[in-house]
């Protein structure tokens, strides 16, 4: 049986080789890159519909429907910082964060996270790590003091917070009305 012949009925045990004289593929890579709101709002729609499915509670009276205008008026005015992860393009992560001074210590430069989700099929390894770590650089870079990171409570990651050095700070109740 020929080579050719072979790889043609076999694929599957050629995964990864390349024939000499061929250029190797590249294996996609995760990118991660500051975007602004417009970038979310148009390539992240089915990201942020699959969050608001996975992880919404009080559905009745919580209905996704952002406010993209205070979002670009935050972004305006410089408070407001996006990071995406992206695979060949597509978007299948953000983060977003709000930078303020804190209203009872005026001099305290505080990182809120607003959002952030990685879809569930690339959760696995260290991608979230990775973005994580990558937003408490640049919120140092910006000046902050603090960086406040959220978890759901039944959906808890905050190990990988403790493990930028994060500490459980407060626990926050919901009453529906």
């Amino acid at each position: 049986m020929e080579l050719d012949q072979l790889i043609a009925e076999h694929p599957e045990m050629f995964t990864g080789l390349y024939r000499v004289g061929e250029p190797r593929r590249a294996k996609p890579s995760v990118t991660f890159q500051i975007e602004d709101v417009e970038a979310v709002s148009r390539d992240g729609l089915p990201l942020l519909d699959k969050h608001y499915e996975e992880i919404a509670q009080f559905k009745e009276v919580q209905k996704l429907d952002p406010d993209w205008d205070v979002y670009y008026r935050i972004e305006k005015q410089g408070k407001l910082w996006v990071m995406t992860a992206r695979l060949d393009g597509e978007m299948i992560g953000y983060i977003v964060m709000m930078l303020t001074n804190d209203m009872h210590y005026r001099a305290l430069l505080r990182a809120t996270e607003d959002i952030h989700f990685i879809l569930p099929e690339y959760r696995k390894g260290i991608l979230g790590y990775k973005m994580l770590a990558k937003t408490k650089q640049a919120m140092k870079e910006k000046g902050a003091n603090t960086v406040t990171f959220r978890t759901k409570a039944d959906a808890n990651h905050g190990l990988l917070f403790e493990r930028l050095g994060g500490v459980l700070h407060d626990l926050v109740y919901t009453i529906v009305l």
